[in-house]
């Protein structure tokens, strides 16, 4: 397949294509601030904006919203059910995890001032942000030990495989769980997988990030134990070291990371209440015998190889 840079290309001009779609209605749809916050480089929306002061249009926001339901007969809709169950059935642990970082997406958005309808959005999104790990193998998902270079490239692929099958839809939330599925995994310091930095990365993913890394560092995975919320808020929040590796305040978007410091023990606890301790979906990771294939992701995979001139 294409190359992971390669893959960010095509896939950034679809976003871009999406985007141009939606800031020629924005006025009839009401979205001049919510399109604001999904886009990419240079933005001049920053968390340091009243989000407070910002005047969505509640009511054009909320047809956006998918049902989850199961009784939609919405094609966007009963593809992101699938998308739910999918990951369900192939790797547990996953769809914790993702239901936790939209917890807590949502949780940190009506931190900042953002709306109800809003934070259900963005909620919403960060629910699907690591969908692309249906392209992965669990062998290389659970992996215990340190991955090595051509383990940690099939890994990062889960971002543009997620982004792409979210893409196979338009509109408003499909556009905005494509971006967080495509850089929830950028650093401010410009050295996560495509090299954005500061405001480049869009707000929306800097939200995911923060989520994202907190879920990480506190949940139990196959190759480590769960941090309490103290200690990885303690790491997330250090200076960075000499050589500028690792975990640290220079990896987030500081406005963003401060608010997630006032409230990250108490959603935490709500979030163990509420899905339940990752060392249960473990159990029930280790039930689930052998690979899957997906037809979600082996569309994506043909789209690269037809649109990249690749062969199968």
């Amino acid at each position: 397949m294409a190359s992971l840079q390669d893959q960010h290309t095509y896939l950034r001009q679809k976003i871009d294509t999406n985007l141009l779609q939606l800031r020629a209605q924005e006025e009839e749809l009401n979205l001049q601030d919510f399109l604001l916050m999904i886009e990419p480089h240079g933005s001049d929306y920053a968390p340091n904006k009243d989000a407070a002061k910002l005047k969505p249009n509640t009511d054009a926001l909320k047809k956006y919203a998918p049902d989850l339901s199961g009784n939609s007969a919405d094609p966007m809709d009963k593809e992101l059910v699938a998308l739910h169950q999918a990951e369900a059935d192939y790797t547990p642990f996953t769809r914790i995890h993702a239901s936790k970082v939209g917890f807590y997406l949502k949780e940190l958005a009506l931190k900042l001032g953002h709306d109800e309808t809003t934070a259900d959005i963005l909620g919403t999104c960060g629910d699907l942000h690591d969908v692309g790990k249906l392209g992965v193998s669990r062998d290389i998902l659970n992996f215990i030990g340190k991955l090595d270079e051509e383990q940690y490239a099939k890994i990062k692929e889960h971002t543009t495989l997620g982004a792409g099958m979210l893409l196979n839809h338009e509109g408003v939330y499909a556009t905005t769980a494509s971006i967080m599925a495509l850089y929830h995994h950028e650093d401010q310091d410009g050295k996560g997988y495509f090299g954005l930095k500061g405001n480049e990365i869009p707000y929306v993913a800097r939200l995911c990030k923060v989520a994202d890394v907190f879920e990480a560092m506190t949940a139990e995975r196959p190759y480590k134990s769960g941090m309490s919320p103290e200690e990885a808020l303690a790491i997330m929040n250090q200076e960075p070291s000499e050589n500028n590796r690792g975990l640290g305040h220079h990896k987030f978007d500081p406005k963003i990371l401060k608010a997630f410091n006032e409230i990250a023990r108490p959603v935490y606890d709500l979030a163990q209440v509420k899905f339940g301790d990752s060392a249960e979906a473990l159990k029930a990771e280790h039930d689930v015998k052998g690979e899957l294939s997906f037809p979600q992701t082996q569309r994506v995979r043909r789209e690269f190889n037809e649109q990249l001139k690749l062969k199968p």
